[in-house]
């Protein structure tokens, strides 16, 4: 019985000790991050490609970027989130200039698709 206590106290503190390293080894070098490669393209605005975007932002953006008051794609609380990860909320993704994504150039919205 003391030596299955033995082993596993070893392998516990041979996973703290693998934990540790790799938080310190974040918290030194930070959370990587990457350069965008995004392709430089520029779509052209008609009424089909509108329908469309609507379509595919009613499939794929409303359900975490809708707020709830306003109606509108700029972010939403996400509380269905675990509680481990803290208060999330999704990002603003109308086209406002400063606050949504009213800045990002065509290929930057493909590359994010």
């Amino acid at each position: 019985m003391k030596k299955i206590f033995k082993v596993l106290l070893i392998i516990i503190g041979i996973v703290a000790l693998l934990g540790g390293g790799f938080a310190t080894f974040i918290s030194i070098r930070g959370i990587p991050s990457f350069e965008v490669k995004a392709p430089n393209i520029k779509v052209a605005i008609t009424p089909e490609k509108i329908k469309r975007g609507k379509q595919l932002a009613t499939v794929l953006c409303v359900r975490c970027h809708m707020g709830k008051s306003s109606g509108t794609l700029t972010g939403n609380y996400l509380d269905d989130a675990p509680e481990q990860f803290g208060k999330i909320y999704s990002r603003n993704i109308t086209q406002h200039k400063e606050k949504g994504i009213g800045d990002w150039t065509d290929g930057e919205l493909t590359y994010l698709f």
